[in-house]
């Protein structure tokens, strides 16, 4: 089922918790997979920007009041992260940030981002929302 149309396969009944584990440019986890970064055109990032955009707007009215959703990225692009939760606060007022434990990284303008490290660590991000 595509997240994307919701129409296609979801019976009405509004979700209490939505992880939303988005398509992304993998741009955070170029090193374990070089091949990322000589791959990867203008373009393709426009494309899953826009596919982001559509799963968030498919994705959002399925919420409770009081649902919460949790939106993530293995990428470090602001257009992938912190552009799309503001874009969704812009366009959906009874939605608020639901602040996430320090512990998943540094703190973004909406969410947490964790960035690659001498340790092997991937970058990620999360942003977690909330239906008023």
């Amino acid at each position: 089922a595509d997240a994307a149309r919701p129409d296609e396969w979801w019976d009405g009944k509004p979700f209490d918790r939505i992880l939303v584990d988005a398509p992304c440019s993998a741009l955070g986890v170029v090193s374990k997979h070089p091949d990322i970064k000589h791959h990867r055109k203008p373009a393709d990032i426009d494309r899953v920007v826009e596919q982001q955009r559509h799963l968030l707007e498919g994705l959002l009215p399925l919420l409770n009041r009081n649902g919460k959703l949790l939106y993530t990225t293995c990428s470090i692009l602001a257009r992938e992260n912190d552009d799309q939760i503001e874009a969704v606060l812009r366009n959906h007022p009874n939605f608020s940030i639901d602040q996430l434990p320090p512990s998943l990284g540094h703190q973004t303008r909406f969410g947490r981002q964790r960035l690659q490290d001498n340790a092997g660590g991937d970058g990620f991000y999360y942003a977690r929302l909330k239906n008023q």
